[in-house]
């Protein structure tokens, strides 16, 4: 038998030609088609890139097509913010609703701030009440469309788009894989809803498991009758967006330093907001096993995990460590398996949309 070769990659936010460039530099395709031999993860966020919302919204669709019809046991895809989003915050939008939300929404940003800036966003969120906050449509995702919204729901209700995964570091120990890594608030929450044992709140298999079971309940739910549009519910472990409020929590937040003296214009409130967070410390972390996720791009955890950054900044493509221990650090490559005391987050989001295919790793277990 073929010996399974294990790939963790993400967030494929690209053109479709521009993942199979990546993928195949890696020896990861016979063809267009995933090899046998190949098992990939791809840690979520695969649709919204770029400054074109129409290129990202065909590729979006191109990329999960692409996926869907790879075989389940070379392929394993994980949800992340902006899969969510199509099921949550957007639920039931048409494209046309969309387009005129993010119209609006672009021309109210180009207003200079003042009375006239403040009066077209009042305007705004009357005719589109729905909307969490105008970057998100302008920008974050942009891209939405309807066969988006539809092909992630098919991948969640055909079980082929999951929560967690795990995989093995080079000695062999079990790493949990999800989209934006889980901090201890989401193992408190999983222990308090009796969806994980105490026991093994160190186990990241034990930890996968209960992500999984806490998915299919709520994908149970989702597929109660309700109105239409439904939207899927994954709280308390990620909230969605509301109006006015960006999303936070399990798939959402990132590393950061959480020292004023050291991030002085940090926005503690919007940042740490215990319902919902943005943003974790270091300390957060737990240390019972390691991760990987993707979520963060080098240059942002660079710039917010200040105190912590060690040697070069590195390339944006490499699989970067941050050390969970006494001394914290957070170093722009793939750090050899955790010692005794501490624990590795490997981050994988390469930004492949914005980075040359040379140089866009893969996390191999």
């Amino acid at each position: 038998m073929t010996p399974i070769r294990t790939l963790v990659l993400g967030d494929m936010q690209a053109p479709l030609d521009t993942l199979l460039a990546v993928l195949d530099r890696h020896g990861a395709l016979a063809g267009d088609t995933l090899r046998a031999g190949v098992h990939l993860v791809s840690v979520g966020d695969h649709v919204d890139f770029g400054d074109d919302p129409e290129r990202a919204a065909t590729e979006g669709e191109r990329v999960l097509d692409w996926m869907a019809a790879q075989a389940p046991e070379r392929l394993t895809l994980l949800l992340g913010n902006h899969d969510a989003a199509r099921v949550m915050e957007f639920a039931g939008w048409s494209d046309a609703r969309f387009s005129a939300a993010r119209i609006g929404a672009r021309a109210v940003h180009a207003l200079p701030a003042g009375a006239a800036r403040d009066a077209a966003e009042a305007a705004f969120r009357a005719c589109h009440p729905g909307v969490p906050t105008l970057d998100l449509v302008r920008r974050d995702y942009a891209g939405y469309t309807e066969g988006q919204a539809a092909r992630i729901a098919g991948l969640l209700r055909a079980g082929r788009m999951r929560l967690a995964a795990t995989v093995r570091d080079a000695d062999g120990r079990a790493l949990l894989v999800t989209h934006a890594g889980v901090t201890r608030r989401e193992l408190e929450l999983l222990v308090g809803g009796g969806w994980l044992d105490p026991a093994c709140a160190d186990d990241a298999v034990a930890v996968a498991a209960s992500l999984e079971r806490f998915l299919d309940a709520a994908l149970r739910r989702w597929e109660e009758p309700a109105a239409p549009a439904h939207p899927l519910d994954l709280a308390p472990l990620y909230l969605a967006g509301v109006p006015g409020q960006e999303a936070g929590g399990l798939l959402y937040h990132r590393p950061a330093t959480d020292d004023d003296a050291l991030r002085p214009k940090m926005d503690r409130a919007w940042e740490l907001d215990p319902t919902r967070p943005r943003r974790y410390a270091p300390a957060r972390l737990p240390r019972g096993f390691s991760q990987v996720c993707g979520h963060t791009p080098h240059a942002r955890a660079w710039r917010e995990l200040v105190g912590f950054t060690d040697g070069p900044m590195g390339s944006g493509g490499a699989v970067r460590t941050l050390v969970v221990g006494a001394a914290p650090r957070y170093v722009a490559r793939r750090l050899p398996p955790a010692g005794p005391g501490e624990a590795h987050v490997y981050y994988v989001d390469a930004q492949p949309a914005h980075t040359p295919v040379a140089e866009v790793e893969a996390f191999e277990a």
